[in-house]
């Protein structure tokens, strides 16, 4: 297997697990891990969806977690990337029902206004 059929296999296993990123804060310390594994990258590992971007879609954040794996095999280091984001509890990571796994969390109009109309504020 190559390491980048290894890095799609395990993607499949944590997808098949309805997990798509680490929660939050893991997510942002795995970024930093990988700046910190490669500090002379001229190209930054690709920046995970959290603060603003935490209500994307399952399938978005899984996505850029592959992009940040992506990065991780063009810079030599897929193999410990993988091992790092093993090692991290199941409780720790971001799951989602799999009939919603391209769904948002973003509100809505309908989110912020009562019955009337009028808005909740």
């Amino acid at each position: 297997m190559t390491d980048w059929s290894v890095a799609e296999a395990w993607l499949e296993r944590t997808k098949a697990a309805n997990r798509s990123s680490p929660a939050a804060y893991l997510w942002h310390e795995f970024w930093q891990w990988l700046k910190r594994a490669v500090p002379r990258a001229i190209r930054k590992p690709p920046v995970p969806f959290i603060l603003a971007a935490s209500a994307q879609s399952a399938a978005n954040k899984i996505l850029r977690l592959r992009e940040q794996l992506r990065w991780a095999a063009d810079h030599g280091i897929l193999a410990e990337a993988i091992a790092w984001l093993d090692a991290c509890a199941p409780d720790k990571w971001e799951t989602h029902d799999p009939e919603r796994w391209s769904e948002s969390f973003y509100p809505t109009f309908d989110d912020v206004t009562d019955e009337e109309g009028d808005d909740a504020n």
